[in-house]
């Protein structure tokens, strides 16, 4: 980039209002990371601050029991939605974040407590849930995470529902009904520096609409006999981003660890 254009995005990262400040700016990949860096940051400081009261609070060790039930993840997942101008033209239409309050599902550390074992095997079963909320028996010994087709593996999928994300959470609230945007599709390749991991993809709108939600799939192998699809992580944003059809639709993960 041109010195004008590192300037300009760093008065954009100073600024409050994103959806006003980014309007106009091409996302690039060096603003797509500063972007993300600087949305995980502030979920970070929110979080810390949030826990440091409740740490205050703390007198026994049943209070310490408390603390630990309702302390936040350190792991965090900050995911940003763009709407783009064209498929010719990459400068951002709108752009929205999660809320600071999402988490990562069940599913999520499920799946890696399944994952992990001694070389005795793994504890058998674990118990999982698909996109329709039916439990699933998983054993770590035999399954595959985040692999199984060619055709799956990380997908990410945006809706219209605005209701607050819970570790519960097994799919999208309200689906799209016009296709791509209806269903999910594979995200792009990840990548890690200092500290956190970042992926997404981007796709065309094939109808209009606003996001509100963005989610996260694996695809893997739960059995020896076996495929299914289980959500990870489900984010609101704070604020829904509107679409017409021929928008480029633009989402974005980053896992702080």
């Amino acid at each position: 980039m041109v010195k004008w254009e590192d300037e300009l995005i760093e008065d954009v990262l100073k600024g409050e209002h994103w959806e006003d400040n980014l309007s106009g700016l091409k996302w690039t990949p060096k603003l797509k990371e500063a972007v993300l860096s600087k949305h995980t940051v502030d979920i970070r400081v929110w979080r810390a601050e949030d826990e440091l009261v409740q740490l205050k609070k703390v007198k026994s060790l049943k209070d310490i029991d408390v603390f630990k039930e309702q302390a936040l993840p350190r792991m965090i997942d900050a995911s940003c939605v763009a709407v783009l101008k064209s498929m010719k033209d990459f400068r951002i239409k709108e752009i929205g974040f999660n809320r600071a309050d999402d988490m990562f599902l069940n599913n999520w550390g499920t799946a890696i407590a399944c994952g992990i074992h001694g070389n005795t095997g793994a504890i058998y079963p674990y118990t999982m849930y698909n996109l329709t909320n039916s439990a699933i028996s998983v054993g770590g010994g035999s399954f595959a995470f985040m692999s199984g087709s060619t055709n799956n593996y990380f997908m990410v999928q945006f809706g219209a529902g605005t209701t607050a994300a819970a570790r519960s959470n097994f799919n999208i609230q309200t689906a799209f009904v016009t296709s791509p945007e209806s269903t999910r599709f594979q995200c792009g390749p990840g990548a890690y520096a200092g500290g956190t991991i970042s992926f997404g993809n981007l796709i065309a709108a094939g109808g209009s609409g606003t996001i509100n939600e963005i989610g996260l799939f694996t695809y893997f192998d739960y059995l020896s006999n076996g495929y299914d699809t289980f959500m990870v992580t489900h984010d609101i944003l704070g604020a829904g981003v509107a679409f017409v059809a021929g928008n480029p639709l633009v989402g974005t993960f980053a896992i702080s660890i």
